[in-house]
């Protein structure tokens, strides 16, 4: 029998071996499962507790400066979730935790198809039927037509998604104008991509091409990771050169992400289900219990009552706009 507890981060007792997920804060586990790198879903964790995570996963937390001891669990499997590279969900028994997740082909990364299960533990950041997405290549269409009008104006283009994950998507959805620049925070992810065969195309940092003053000699393509159009950085990029900034988010579907992130353009482009692909995530899992967790978990677990779902939330910590600004 598994318990599912959420007191301080969500925790999986099996028979008295306890395993915590992700941003799990609590004593006395004997294992943690790290289901990908982003800030929120990564703490510092003591060399002495055994991880479950994917060794992309750990590589990316190293160049974090957290150091994962990568380990196994007897009949625990690790399945891609289509989130970011190496993230997983975490299944045991007929219990199925997903971390961040996306049924949506994006490029190299497939989408996440679960497994038939008794209980899934599924993350809800769009839980809420606000959030639906385009078609990838609908938004890639008006995303590519507005830096190309950028371009023929002598305009350079800001593209900003999270550094881990939503860049190097963008990096390789994006690819073709020249020239192309790429910010020092992006690098690091960036090489680890090609180390498992995904082919980022090579850029030069920002910082290289500035002290040779190649900003200055007509358009170009600048990856950057998410920052508000109000940060020195961008207020930087906007005075000196007159460049436009374009943020690619899921929260570009609710009104005003645009004027909350002070930037020209916003498209909505995740690395996340919208609220249609959790349902069929849930749908498809054919689980008999569903817990839902992070973002809009009291949302989603209310809609999948209304349905006939055995639902709840595991809401410890309510997420906003602001608290995913934070990730990378």
């Amino acid at each position: 029998m598994i318990k599912v507890s959420s007191e301080h981060g969500i925790e999986l007792d099996l028979n008295g071996t306890r395993i915590g997920l992700d941003d799990y804060r609590g004593n006395g586990a004997g294992y943690l499962f790290v289901s990908h790198a982003h800030g929120d879903h990564l703490v510092r964790i003591p060399n002495s507790i055994p991880v479950l995570s994917s060794d992309e996963t750990a590589l990316f937390a190293a160049a974090k400066g957290i150091d994962l001891r990568v380990s196994s669990f007897p009949d625990a499997d690790l399945i891609p979730t289509g989130h970011i590279l190496g993230s997983m969900a975490l299944r045991i028994d007929e219990v199925l935790y997903t971390g961040d997740v996306c049924d949506r082909n994006r490029g190299p990364i497939l989408g996440f198809d679960p497994p038939k299960v008794g209980t899934l533990i599924i993350e809800s950041t769009y839980g809420s039927a606000e959030f639906q997405f385009p078609k990838l290549e609908d938004v890639l269409g008006v995303a590519r037509d507005a830096i190309e009008d950028c371009f023929k104006r002598d305009i350079p283009v800001v593209v900003m998604g999270y550094a881990l994950g939503k860049a190097q998507h963008l990096e390789f959805l994006l690819d073709g104008f020249q020239p192309a620049f790429v910010c020092p925070e992006l690098k690091r992810y960036d090489d680890i991509y090609r180390l498992f065969g995904i082919e980022i195309p090579s850029k030069i940092c920002i910082g290289d091409v500035r002290e040779r003053g190649a900003l200055e000699k007509g358009p170009w393509l600048l990856f950057a990771p998410s920052r508000s159009g109000r940060s020195s950085f961008n207020r930087y990029l906007e005075k000196s050169f007159g460049a436009k900034l374009m943020a690619f988010s899921g929260w570009a579907c609710k009104r005003g992400y645009k004027e909350a992130m002070a930037v020209n353009e916003a498209f909505p482009l995740s690395d996340h289900s919208d609220f249609q692909g959790l349902l069929r995530t849930v749908k498809r899992s054919r689980a008999d219990r569903v817990f839902t967790t992070h973002g809009l978990s009291v949302e989603f677990a209310r809609h999948l009552r209304k349905m006939g779902y055995d639902a709840q939330p595991l809401a410890r910590e309510q997420r906003t706009l602001q608290g995913y600004l934070k990730e990378d």
